[in-house]
């Protein structure tokens, strides 16, 4: 009687019990991701540009993969910038851009983005892969937004890509390739 019940809450500061870092699997082989806060200085991640209202270029403590090794040997480097939030209630949106570096091939993966400015889609304008700043080869997307037919008065809108355009400037080839898609998504 007269006692007063209180509870202590304690928090992991950064989290990092929940992040997976070393996997085995069934010969032995060891696969290891490496994280970087989003806070962090360091190449993993950068703000370069400012935004307008609803959507803020954020710099929260995330985690983000900054390497990958297999068998103790550093393969992958991952490069992110300018993370999108929406701030009127759609949440984050993605990254502006991400660059993969693969040691073994000495090659650069960039892979840049788009978010439509009325429904707030986010959508691949690009990838592109060269060997420090010589392009091999470049793919690049025409995206579509089309409302879904759903006979409802409801507007439910996606994302379709309508056209791809792969420049391999290493073989002197260019496929134009056309995606055509229904009222109904298909």
């Amino acid at each position: 009687p007269g006692a007063t019940l209180a509870y202590t809450l304690l928090f992991n500061t950064l989290g990092e019990n929940l992040l997976l870092r070393k996997v085995k699997n069934g010969y032995g082989h060891k696969t290891e991701w490496q994280y970087k806060l989003m806070t962090e200085p360091s190449p993993t991640y950068m703000r370069t540009t400012v935004s307008a209202h609803p959507v803020n270029i954020v710099q929260s403590p995330l985690y983000l993969v900054s390497n990958f090794l297999r068998e103790n040997e550093l393969t992958t480097r991952y490069e992110y910038r300018n993370m999108k939030l929406h701030k009127s209630g759609r949440g984050q949106l993605g990254f502006g851009k991400i660059t993969k570096y693969s040691f073994s091939t000495n090659l650069y993966e960039d892979q840049e983005f788009e978010t439509d400015a009325t429904t707030y889609i986010h959508m691949p304008k690009y990838v592109r892969f060269r060997q420090n700043s010589t392009v091999l080869q470049l793919k690049t997307f025409t995206n579509a937004l089309q409302q879904l037919n759903t006979g409802n008065y409801e507007k439910i809108m996606y994302h379709r890509v309508s056209n791809t355009l792969d420049d391999n400037i290493m073989e002197g080839r260019m496929i134009t390739n056309s995606h055509e898609v229904d009222d109904y998504g298909n």
